[in-house]
């Protein structure tokens, strides 16, 4: 996939804060998309779409849908999920859940983050800031290999 015909978009606030970290790498086109945003607003001009989202809020999970369906079948479509941590709750747990098997019957390709894995062991001995840059790292990585 050639990423520079490619567009970012964050959705939800934790979606949009990874959009921008990664977007000082990279200086593809980029539209942070929240609650505050109109739809009408997200280009459809470009061949990809690279799309991340962090599940559990009512706007994320919802707005995910909802563009993924506005932006139609005919698009290469890249959707990359951050679960929460099981300390959030069960109805995060749950409305990501119930979002990831609605992505799963769409023609994307999706990749699941486990926001668990900020918890491993791997992750007990940095603080939580850098925790989160693994996983925003790991997002980065994914994204190379769709090149």
């Amino acid at each position: 996939m050639n990423t520079k015909s490619s567009c970012y978009i964050g959705v939800g606030s934790g979606g949009c804060n990874i959009v921008k970290s990664i977007v000082t790498i990279s200086s593809e086109q980029c539209v942070l998309y929240d609650k505050n945003i109109d739809l009408s607003i997200i280009p459809e001009n470009f061949e990809n779409f690279i799309i991340i989202c962090t599940l559990g809020g009512t706007f994320g999970s919802e707005g995910l849908i909802t563009l993924v369906n506005k932006l139609g079948l005919d698009k290469n479509i890249n959707v990359i999920v951050t679960t929460p941590i099981n300390f959030e709750g069960k109805s995060r747990k749950s409305l990501a859940q119930a979002t990831i098997e609605k992505l799963k019957s769409m023609n994307i390709t999706l990749k699941i983050i486990d926001n668990n894995e900020l918890l491993s062991d791997e992750n007990a001995n940095i603080n939580m800031k850098n925790s989160f840059n693994n996983i925003n790292k790991k997002i980065e990585f994914f994204i190379r290999t769709l090149k």
